[in-house]
């Protein structure tokens, strides 16, 4: 059993069963677990972000919901805090128009 990334030019990344969870890319970046963690990896499959978070929504405007320590706050593409985690429960809305 199969799954992989394909890009837009065609490029194909299969990855095996053992791999674990992981999202869809979104702003250059996808959302993979490693054990009980998130983190985020780049288009060469490689860390972008280490894992570090219970749960991560999809970057969105350079932003990505994160939950950590059981609240929610917003981290950047560098993994810094942009909202820190205080949060019960936290969505990221981006405007059609950006």
């Amino acid at each position: 059993d199969k799954k992989g990334y394909l890009s837009t030019t065609g490029d194909k990344t299969f990855i095996d069963s053992t791999w674990g969870s992981w999202q869809d890319f979104s702003d250059g970046l996808a959302a993979k677990k490693e054990g009980a963690l998130w983190g985020f990896i780049n288009n060469k499959m490689t860390w972008e972000i280490q894992p570090q978070y219970t749960h991560v929504g999809r970057f969105k405007g350079n932003y990505a919901p994160c939950k950590k320590d059981d609240k929610w706050g917003v981290i950047n593409k560098k993994g810094e805090w942009a909202v820190q985690p205080i949060y019960s429960d936290l969505k990221i809305f981006k405007d059609e128009d950006e």
